[in-house]
């Protein structure tokens, strides 16, 4: 799937009465999964999930995964996208691509992970740091998992 870079206002040309007309910008493109193509939210939806903004949470973070839920009911309500059913996660699935891939933390990525168990507490020793680095069979099956 091919994912624009910087998809924003600036960049989308519409008619009189606001029908999409053109996309401008395409020179950073890349090509990405399913789950990061177009179904998926826009970033300020994904911020408690994003590398930058893990352990240092922004202004609304803590109300982000509600307000996915009103993007993807909305995404899933009005579009005939299959790939709609990523919507939700998208944030999680690009921080996990961000760290296998684009050089993330996989700490960073499994302790927010970890702390999305309901009831699971991390514990004082650096469980992350085996589980995302200090394991590499552990990193290899996060990969094949994720």
């Amino acid at each position: 799937m091919l994912q624009h870079s910087d998809l924003d206002l600036q960049n989308i040309l519409v008619d009189e009465v606001g029908n999409v007309t053109g996309i401008l910008d395409w020179d950073s493109s890349i090509a990405v999964p399913r789950s990061e193509g177009p179904a998926s939210v826009p970033v300020f939806l994904e911020r408690d999930w994003r590398p930058d903004t893990l352990e240092r949470p922004l202004y609304l973070c803590w109300r982000a995964p509600h307000y996915r839920e009103n993007y993807a009911a909305a995404m899933a309500e009005a579009a005939s996208n299959p790939d709609a059913i990523y919507t939700l996660n998208s944030g999680m699935y690009h921080a996990a691509w961000t760290a296998l891939y684009e050089g993330g933390r996989m700490t960073d990525f499994v302790r927010k992970l970890l702390s999305m168990v309901p009831g699971f507490h991390l514990p004082d020793v650096d469980l992350y740091e085996a589980l995302g680095r200090g394991r590499p069979e552990i990193e290899i099956m996060l990969k094949r998992e994720i």
